[in-house]
């Protein structure tokens, strides 16, 4: 598994139960694959009981976790590059050169 689709596991499963919900209901995902989610991380099912309680080949089940740590990954970069944004125009502003660089 790649770094950033660890990190983004790690953060869910670390996560409280309304984090979760937002980042969950944030990335925008699949009802299904939104279910499987929740069932893994919540309930920590395996990929086994998953597949049989859906009806799905496990690599379907596979799949879907990983397209759903990939969208929570892609949240968390575009959070993380949203926050250097603001930390630049804050310290600029600070320093009273925003006027020059806009």
């Amino acid at each position: 598994m790649q770094p950033e689709l660890r990190e983004a596991r790690k953060m869910l499963n670390e996560s409280t139960l309304t984090e979760f919900t937002e980042l969950v209901k944030e990335a925008k995902l699949l009802p299904l694959t939104e279910d499987i989610l929740r069932k893994r991380t919540l309930l920590g099912k395996s990929i086994c009981q998953l597949s049989m309680e859906f009806n799905l080949s496990e690599s379907a089940v596979r799949k879907r976790l990983h397209d759903a740590y990939d969208r929570i990954a892609h949240l968390d970069s575009v959070f993380k590059s949203f926050h250097r944004l603001t930390a630049i125009v804050c310290i600029l502003v600070f320093m009273g050169q925003l006027n020059r660089v806009i």
